[in-house]
């Protein structure tokens, strides 16, 4: 499990894993667009309210333990991480390298 105090380019490389993860922010220093902000909520456990951060660190832990490895969260890495044909230019240069995916 992977628990984030800033939408960084770390939270992206945590959720590309399907690991269960955790993002711990304050709204009043980072703004998300409402679309990005809803596909962001399905993909990762969201919590914004000191009061409520050990709670849901807990939860993430005993989902982490429970369930393993998940689908990495797509349709918000899609829509918001990745460009067009990134996937397959990524795959095309490791594969160059000898490294298959």
């Amino acid at each position: 499990a992977f628990i984030l105090d800033f939408p960084s380019t770390t939270l992206l490389e945590c959720m590309s894993t399907g690991m269960p993860t955790a993002l711990f922010y304050d709204p009043k220093a980072v703004e998300f667009e409402p679309e990005a902000a809803a596909l962001l909520a399905k993909a990762v456990r969201i919590c914004t309210d000191r009061e409520r951060f050990t709670t849901e660190a807990r939860i993430l832990v005993e989902t982490a333990r429970q369930s393993g490895p998940m689908e990495p969260p797509r349709e918000f890495l899609d829509g918001y991480c990745l460009s067009q044909g990134a996937a397959q230019r990524a795959s095309e240069f490791f594969s160059s390298l000898g490294i298959r995916g």
